[in-house]
């Protein structure tokens, strides 16, 4: 059983279904919930985070359902959540000593996780001074401080700077590689970029509230994938691409083109797939079967 678990999970505001049916199991330390916006993500996880009831269905995490016992979840797992606030009148020292205060660690080690992860040197500005960036970072900040079990982040790379993305991206890769649960939704797989060993990681698309795709990554990367070959030593292929006005892209050292132009040309790679382009894929053929 997954550490996150839905049934049938339906969510009715008025006349609009936000959530239809949702029944997933996340098990693999790093998640990805992908979806355009509107697409039930930020319902999803405030149902998860004990937030809202569903209208019908089932959410558990680690076993409980949070919208009936919301503090057996806080002691496991921290949310950051759609448009999270910050108390106005503290400055954000003050504010992360009471974080700090709260789930019983020293105010040092959060500063520190927040000047090396998060690039935050702000510490005596009121939070209601503020910019939408630097109140994201603080927001990080308070989510991972402690290093909880389970961190669930609604659009944590919104308002944030390149080389923060960054950063919080080769943190959660390193939670996941010491056996700590991560889920993440972004609407902007291009975040996720870095990612780039799958073997961790699961993915679910979300259109119209539906889960349309939901599996590991490298299955769905056999399925939808493509692959990638090490250059410069394949340099003439970069060529024959270009002269056949084939698609493909070069990432750190190495030349990614998908699987049906590589079986035309006669590429052979290893089979891999890029989150963002996968989740191209996925999505396209995901809303080409959407009503």
């Amino acid at each position: 059983m997954g550490y996150i678990v839905t049934k049938e999970l339906t969510k009715v505001f008025g006349y609009t279904i936000a959530l239809d049916s949702v029944s997933i199991s996340i098990e693999k330390p790093f998640h990805i919930l992908l979806g355009p916006n509107g697409s039930g993500k930020s319902t999803l996880i405030s149902i998860l985070a004990g937030v809202r009831r569903p209208t019908k269905g089932y959410a558990y995490v680690f076993g409980i359902e949070p919208y009936r016992n919301p503090e057996a979840v806080a002691d496991r797992a921290s949310f950051l959540l759609d448009r999270a606030r910050l108390p106005p009148f503290l400055n954000v020292r003050e504010f992360l000593r009471a974080i700090a205060v709260r789930i019983g660690i020293n105010l040092s080690d959060i500063i520190d996780m927040c000047r090396e992860i998060l690039n935050i040197d702000f510490f005596d500005k009121l939070c209601h001074t503020l910019s939408a960036g630097m109140a994201k970072k603080v927001a990080l900040c308070a989510v991972l401080a402690g290093e909880p079990e389970l961190v669930v982040l609604d659009e944590p790379f919104s308002n944030l700077d390149a080389v923060t993305k960054r950063k919080l991206v080769e943190y959660l890769i390193d939670r996941a590689k010491r056996g700590l649960k991560n889920v993440v939704a972004t609407h902007i797989a291009t975040e996720l970029i870095e990612i780039e060993d799958l073997e961790n990681v699961s993915i679910t698309v979300l259109i119209n509230g539906r889960a349309v795709v939901h599996g590991d990554a490298l299955k769905l990367a056999e399925e939808h994938g493509y692959i990638y070959i090490e250059i410069p030593a394949e340099k003439d292929i970069v060529l024959q691409l270009t002269e056949a006005g084939k698609s493909f892209h070069v990432r750190n050292g190495k030349l990614y083109l998908d699987t049906a132009t590589a079986q035309e040309l006669g590429v052979h790679g290893r089979k891999v797939a890029d989150i963002a382009r996968l989740y191209d894929i996925l999505l396209h053929r995901a809303t080409a079967l959407t009503p």
